[in-house]
Formats: C-alpha cells, sequence, structure tokens
C-alpha cells in the first residue's frame, strides 16, 4: 500500500472499489467526463470512512499530478459532484473537506482506521452552509442518487404492504353490549325519548341479534332506526297535519 501524508498525518492508502452500477448510474451520467474523472479520484483518495480534503488545488495535486489542469476546472467538477451525486462538502476551522454519505453501502474496508477528518456538520445536527474555498464557493450539495430513491421506494411499499397485512389480518372488535345508563345518555343526547330500559331488555332478549339473524356491532345505529321507527308510529303534531294536507291533495286531484 502506498503511504500518504494529510496535514501532517501519515497513513496508509487504502484500495476502493467502483461498483459496476456506476457506469449506469443516471446521476453520474450528468457528470461531466473530467467531473467522473474527479469523482473516481476522490473515491480513491478517501480515508476509511469515506472523507477527504476538498481544497481545489489539493485535489488537483493528487488526482491529476501530471496534467496541465486549471482550479477553476476542478471547482466546477466539484460543482457538478455535489449537485448530481451524494458527496457532502463542507467547512470546519476554514478547511475545505468531502465526504460520501453512501461510503459504507459502496466499499467494505478491513480494519478501518479510524477518520483524523472531521466529520460533516450536519453530523452535529447543523446543515452545512455553501463552502468557501480557494477559488470561490461551491454550492450546497444536493442528494440526488436514482438507485437509493428506487431503493427507498421499494422500502416505503414494503412498510405500507405490511401495514395493510397487518390491518387485514387484525380481528375485528369484539362487541360489547351497552348498560342502560349508556343508552339513556344516548338518547338524552339525541332527544328521541326512547325508554333506554325498553331498548336493552329488547336486545338483550334477542342476544343482541338484528333482524336476518346478524349480530349487531353497533348499538347507536340501532337507536337511530329505532328512533326512525318511533316517529313513523307516533308521528308529531306538524307531521300528522302535513300528511292529512298530503292525502287531502290528493283526493282533490282525484
Amino acid at each position: 500500500m502506498q503511504e500518504i501524508e494529510i496535514e501532517g498525518v501519515r497513513e496508509m492508502a487504502r484500495r476502493r472499489m467502483i461498483d459496476p452500477n456506476f457506469w449506469q448510474s443516471e446521476d453520474i451520467s450528468r457528470l461531466s467526463p473530467f467531473a467522473r474523472l474527479l469523482f473516481i479520484g476522490m473515491i480513491s483518495h478517501a480515508d476509511d470512512e469515506g472523507r477527504g480534503r476538498a481544497n481545489v488545488n489539493y485535489l488537483k495535486s493528487i488526482v491529476f499530478p501530471y496534467d496541465e489542469i486549471r482550479a477553476a476546472d476542478v471547482e466546477k467538477a466539484i460543482s457538478e459532484i455535489c449537485h448530481n451525486t451524494s458527496v457532502t462538502v463542507y467547512t470546519v476551522a476554514h478547511s475545505s473537506y468531502y465526504a460520501f454519505t453512501n461510503w459504507e453501502k459502496w466499499q467494505r474496508v478491513d480494519k478501518p482506521q479510524k477518520s483524523i477528518i472531521p466529520p460533516p456538520p450536519m453530523d452535529s445536527g447543523i446543515i452545512p452552509e455553501p463552502v468557501e474555498n480557494d477559488s470561490g464557493t461551491i454550492p450546497e450539495p444536493v442528494e440526488n442518487d436514482s438507485g437509493l430513491k428506487e431503493e427507498k421506494r421499494k422500502e416505503e411499499k414494503g412498510k405500507e404492504e405490511k401495514g395493510k397485512k397487518s390491518s387485514a389480518g387484525k380481528p375485528p372488535a369484539r362487541f360489547v353490549p351497552p348498560t342502560v345508563e349508556e343508552v339513556a345518555a344516548y338518547c338524552k343526547k339525541r332527544g328521541n325519548g326512547i325508554d333506554p330500559e325498553a331498548f336493552v331488555d329488547y336486545y338483550q332478549a334477542n342476544g343482541w341479534i338484528q333482524g336476518k339473524g346478524k349480530p349487531i356491532k353497533d348499538w347507536q345505529a340501532c337507536v337511530r332506526t329505532w328512533e326512525k321507527r318511533e316517529k313513523e308510529r307516533f308521528p308529531t303534531k306538524e307531521q300528522a297535519e302535513q300528511k292529512e294536507d298530503w292525502g287531502l291533495k290528493d283526493v282533490i286531484r282525484c
């Protein structure tokens, strides 16, 4: 392994893997060929926790040591990477760093060494602001990985289906016959004048079974049905007069 030095601390460079899905990624396809090469270089030079220095001149020197590359081109490529991938660029103590937010998913490191680079501010609950570097401002990164979106969509769909199965397999709530007091309170609330004792005695004698031999599931619905029948049997004076008026009109039409 190659030994490298970062800010006076020596550590062993690790071999990194490039997943085959990298080349089919829609997010990577949005990067220019130069930005893709820089992206791979950032993977190669990241430490065991997926972090590295994001200083433009530093990246230019380690990824393109033998090429005449302008710092402005590297800065533009970093901006592309931040906008189209899950790389976070941040500043700590006036120094710029980058971090792969899904590093552990795509890289397997044996005996990883603790990073000497500070973690992104978001690890402390702080939302990172645009990063200032030697050549200007790098826009705030935007996570936009199609593979991750698809994985998240499948995960949410699985939770939804699991919830449906759970609710479908849940037995219906067992019916509990009401007390006379509960029926009295409900009838008082509706002002229907129904005798609560008569109501409870009637259905209790029938084993709380309604018409067609179906068990009662909602006793309040039965109260409302009882109420409707009582009104039909014993209409108010106003309802009776209205009924007589309609009857008289039928006779006149005849």
